[in-house]
């Protein structure tokens, strides 16, 4: 299993579900579109919504929830699947340019 894996939605082709397994264990779920992270992720204002979750193992301080932890795994290896299986050029991972290129 890759440490992170990305699904583009059905409907919109520009938004995707990106789930990452950090080297501790912990799983973090991330909406993300073709212009990284949604709009007001930690911005800290009252007003701006999560695009991230984190899901902690029992030793990292966390893990109240270890069921739907090992499931987001299980979703991993599901979108895993489909990537491998159908990946039409519409359904392509989105592609963000590393810091050196130009937008």
């Amino acid at each position: 299993m890759n440490d992170s894996v990305e699904r583009i939605g059905d409907m919109h082709h520009r938004k995707a579900l990106h789930i990452h397994a950090q080297r501790d264990g912990d799983i973090v779920v991330s909406i993300m579109s073709d212009h990284g992270l949604i709009e007001g992720f930690g911005s800290g204002s009252r007003e701006s919504r999560t695009a991230e979750v984190e899901f902690c193992t029992t030793s990292s301080g966390g893990g109240r929830s270890q069921h739907t932890r090992e499931a987001l795994i299980q979703l991993m290896r599901a979108m895993e699947r489909d990537n491998e299986e159908e990946n039409p050029p519409a359904l392509q991972p989105i592609r963000r340019p590393c810091s050196t290129e130009k937008p």
